[in-house]
């Protein structure tokens, strides 16, 4: 499903969506994870459907590096930044 996504950009059609509004849809989707999914960049996408497949690689990278970012500012008490790595801030605790 991916490649025909990426046969249909190639001959100009794009789905339009900017960076920032797709970091929206993944802060929405981390917030509704369950505690026990990994917070991680394939799950969300995975759980974004249709706009995460027919996305370019290279929006979907920047729009996780802000989102990781946000959520970890606007949520202390559920997630926590460790370096580059998103992670539960229950799992920090228990380290």
């Amino acid at each position: 499903m991916r490649g025909y996504f990426a046969q249909v950009r190639r001959a100009g059609f794009g789905i339009g969506l900017s960076t920032g509004k797709l970091a929206r849809a993944m802060v929405e989707v981390l917030w509704q994870l369950p505690p026990e999914a990994t917070p991680s960049k394939d799950v969300v996408v995975q759980h974004l459907g249709l706009l995460g497949q027919a996305s370019k690689t290279r929006d979907i990278n920047a729009a996780w590096n802000s989102a990781k970012r946000q959520v970890a500012r606007e949520h202390p008490d559920r997630f926590c930044l460790d370096g580059k790595i998103l992670r539960w801030a229950s799992a920090t605790e228990d380290r």
